[in-house]
């Protein structure tokens, strides 16, 4: 099972969860990673997150400029939904220049000293879990045969990834 970003932006808005800066960016220092090894444009629908506190991107192939610049946007769009500012990842996010993506994950790795991404991973498990409970309650969440379909393509790159950990 997996939640979009989509749907813990939703719960968000509605004051069902919050999101701090930090995790906030280790959400997207994970997508990063992940497009580092297949590069796919990225958005709040197209970022899923797993029971394990995986990232899995589903969405189209594009090169390694385009999906910084979406990795940004996805970044500044969390930002937004955090109650306090985070001065360091909002530079991140709002870089106007294009780098690529190893420049990106150094960014986002200064901003987030210490890193530590063990941590990072339990608290985005605790996130996935979070998001879980809400799904089970209907009003909550974003309702999806949306979400249904990212479910199926991202449950081979969640199993992908736990063998590749």
């Amino acid at each position: 099972m997996t939640v979009t970003l989509k749907e813990i932006s939703h719960a968000i808005e509605q004051g069902k969860m919050a999101l701090v800066g930090e995790t906030a960016g280790y959400l997207i220092l994970g997508a990063a990673d992940s497009a580092m090894k297949e590069q796919r444009l990225t958005e709040l629908t197209t970022i899923t997150l797993s029971a394990e506190g995986l990232i899995i991107l589903t969405g189209p192939d594009a090169d390694d400029l385009r999906v910084e610049a979406s990795l940004r946007a996805s970044l500044s769009r969390l930002l937004s939904l955090c109650r306090r500012e985070h001065p360091n990842l909002q530079r991140v996010a709002n870089r106007p220049d294009m780098r690529g993506l190893e420049s990106l994950i150094g960014e986002l790795e200064a901003a987030l000293v210490p890193v530590n991404r063990k941590a990072a991973r339990r608290s985005l498990s605790r996130l996935f879990r979070e998001a879980k409970r809400l799904r089970a309650s209907p009003a909550s969440m974003v309702n999806s045969t949306e979400s249904a379909a990212v479910e199926l393509a991202a449950s081979a790159a969640v199993k992908s990834a736990i063998a590749e950990s």
